[in-house]
């Protein structure tokens, strides 16, 4: 199996530099990093017509070009029947694609990623603790709207979170899941933070049985996370894993709470067992493709799978067989850019979609995959994931047709979020 990132010490390094930067500074907190220049073009939401556009609707394509009306992030009307109201702001489309905007079925917030090692030391303490600005950034320019974040401190996501929901922040809605719930000593304690303490106690909980599992769900809820993060997952390095019972125990008080939940494995077998606890995602961490029986028994479970073999940085020989195999036997499945140290935000998730095509796997199925079926996947399809009259939506804007491509060519040339229009540089 291919070996997994190991972030324990590009995490600690950058945490060292935050407080080296933080003892020769006395606390300076005045930079001016880039990031905030990225601002919307117009204080308030916009009235737009997008005008000569293909258009992906977020569950079909619209034959020749078309127009969209859009009212913040509301959609008033799509065809070419749609009449562009006085007042509107005309985007000649100029034949590129319209669509919305993607969503990341998995994003580590508080790790590093090649935005945190483009800056200096003092920039990254800033970036760090202004919420990641660069991070944020990031994600709209590559037309990415919203992320699912695992493995992160409630109190720091969570105030992320709120300031984006109230426009105080701009960036991508954020999913919460909160720490990740594992065995002691288990995936990522053992592996990924290699025994460091503060990591550990940011990043996890780990749960001895049944009733540590009970309390860790109803301490999650009282916090205010979207869901859980569920780490029934051995790895390569054979770390100690919750039981089968004290995964079910989290699953079933999860949704006693009404909270998400998702399961991260590695093993053909535990891929099964936590598909049939139904979750709403289940992250197969390993390159060995399940036998028809198991890939069945996923199947009629009826979970959605993110496909972490396929990151970009693995194997993508491995990868390409478990795309085939799960996409045979009808498993849903939806793209996640994981922790990839090496990628920018936004663009680990188009990578990684990129390693998924193949001749059975479309473009259309990934764009459709990271849309509308995410949205609904995680139950948000109130919030977006598609294009019609009166629904709520981000946009993207592209001077590409990706859907018409086999490589899924991405320009964006701007993204519409919450009704406010960021232009790319």
């Amino acid at each position: 199996m291919a070996s997994s990132p190991q972030p324990a010490g590009c995490v600690r390094l950058f945490l060292i530099l935050i407080l080296i930067f933080v003892t020769l500074s006395g606390g300076y907190l005045m930079l001016n990093l880039t990031s905030n220049k990225f601002v919307p073009q117009q204080e308030e939401p916009a009235l737009v017509a997008f005008t000569h556009v293909h258009l992906f609707t977020g569950e079909d394509t619209l034959p020749g070009l078309t127009t969209v009306v859009v009212r913040g992030d509301s959609i008033l009307c799509v065809g070419n029947d749609c009449q562009v109201p006085a007042g509107a702001t005309t985007i000649d489309g100029e034949g590129g694609a319209l669509m919305p905007a993607l969503a990341d079925a998995a994003f580590y917030f508080y790790l590093p990623t090649q935005e945190s090692f483009d800056l200096s030391p003092q920039e990254q303490f800033f970036d760090y603790i202004k919420h990641r600005p660069e991070v944020r950034r990031s994600f709209l320019k590559n037309g990415v709207t919203a992320f699912l974040s695992p493995g992160d401190t409630p109190g720091n996501i969570r105030d992320v979170q709120k300031q984006i929901d109230q426009s105080k922040l701009a960036g991508p809605a954020v999913w919460m899941m909160g720490p990740f719930l594992t065995a002691p000593g288990g995936h990522p304690v053992g592996d990924w933070f290699d025994g460091d303490e503060t990591l550990i106690k940011q990043a996890c909980v780990q749960i001895n049985d049944e009733a540590a599992a009970v309390k860790a769900v109803n301490d999650l809820a009282a916090a205010g996370t979207n869901g859980i993060a569920i780490s029934y997952d051995p790895t390569s390095a054979k770390l100690p894993v919750l039981s089968l019972e004290v995964v079910r125990t989290l699953v079933t008080s999860a949704k006693g709470q009404g909270l998400l939940t998702t399961i991260r494995v590695s093993e053909p077998q535990k891929l099964a067992e936590a598909a049939a606890l139904r979750p709403e995602i289940v992250y197969y961490a390993g390159t060995e493709v399940p036998d028809t029986a198991l890939l069945r028994a996923v199947s009629q479970a009826g979970t959605t799978v993110c496909l972490l073999a396929a990151n970009p940085e693995d194997s993508l020989r491995p990868a390409a067989e478990l795309v085939q195999a799960f996409f045979t036997a009808n498993i849903p499945m939806v793209a996640g850019s994981g922790w990839q140290p090496n990628t920018y935000a936004g663009a680990g998730l188009l990578a990684q979609m990129r390693t998924m095509i193949s001749p059975t796997l479309s473009p259309l199925y990934l764009l459709k995959a990271n849309t509308r079926n995410l949205y609904l996947t995680l139950h948000q399809d109130h919030q977006g994931g598609w294009i019609t009259p009166g629904h709520t939506t981000d946009v993207v804007l592209l001077r590409s047709v990706p859907w018409r491509s086999d490589s899924l060519p991405w320009k964006v040339r701007l993204v519409m979020r919450k009704g406010l229009i960021y232009e790319r540089e």
